[in-house]
């Protein structure tokens, strides 16, 4: 009985050291894509309250990853928001219609806006909705994630304010210019791998190029090492409304 308990005892140790050791291995929790393609969907359209979107003829609810062809009353999906919170949602690769709906809670309403999604298989998309009335588009974009490192952070920056400057947005973190964009740069945009000691936190700030003034800030963010985040501006350039001015927000990709 005491050999066992000492080969329990040696066992459990081994057990949390390996579990200390697994801190950065985040991407290994991600569904496996499984010869399908997985996709996430922005709601960057500033003038805009909320949409629903379909797939082909599945609609997505706004709550879960599975898309339907039953769901009679969709969940909207509004401004700034993205569906599906977390994961992405599983879809079969292909030539696919994404149909969008402004402002109305019926799937069977005819779309304002279609776009054709080319998605292949075992592989990570994020379709994003941009513009203003009537200009709108939707802008596909592969999420190439990289693999993990147990002292780095994987950020993307996405701009997806259509009246940008020509000079740009900078992006800095911690007070250190790590990116600059003019457009979404149709969606080809790459993690940046930063450092991180498992402590460290980031604050993040958004500006004209050639400017000191912070058009928008994300204060202290725990991003965690090992994970990958996207940080996305949206809104008008030149607005002073709370809901449209240029905002920055940050969501994880795992």
């Amino acid at each position: 009985m005491k050999i066992f308990n000492i080969l329990f005892f040696i066992s459990f140790i081994c057990l949390g050291f390996i579990s200390c050791n697994e801190e950065h291995d985040f991407l290994s929790t991600v569904t496996p894509v499984s010869g399908s393609a997985k996709l996430k969907v922005i709601h960057a359209a500033p003038d805009t309250t909320g949409v629903t979107l379909k797939i082909d003829n599945n609609i997505v609810s706004g709550v879960n990853t599975i898309l339907s062809a039953t769901v009679t009353n969709p969940a909207v999906v509004t401004f700034g928001s993205f569906f599906p919170l977390a994961e992405y949602f599983t879809v079969s690769p292909g030539n696919k219609k994404l149909n969008v709906g402004f402002a109305t809670p019926d799937p069977k309403v005819t779309a304002d806006l279609s776009a054709d999604l080319n998605l292949a298989a075992n592989k990570f998309y994020t379709a994003y909705l941009v513009g203003v009335k009537p200009n709108y588009s939707v802008i596909l974009g592969e999420d190439v994630l990289p693999p993990t490192e147990a002292k780095k952070t994987f950020v993307k920056f996405v701009n997806t304010v259509s009246n940008t400057p020509a000079t740009g947005y900078e992006f800095l973190v911690n007070n250190v210019v790590v990116d600059t964009k003019t457009t979404i740069t149709n969606g080809q945009d790459t993690f940046i791998p930063l450092d991180q000691d498992g402590t460290g936190r980031f604050t993040i700030v958004v500006r004209v190029k050639g400017t000191t003034t912070a058009l928008s800030t994300l204060s202290n963010q725990n991003f965690v090492r090992g994970r990958v985040y996207t940080v996305l501006a949206r809104g008008i350039h030149g607005s002073t409304s709370t809901t449209q001015r240029v905002t920055i927000q940050s969501y994880t990709n795992n």
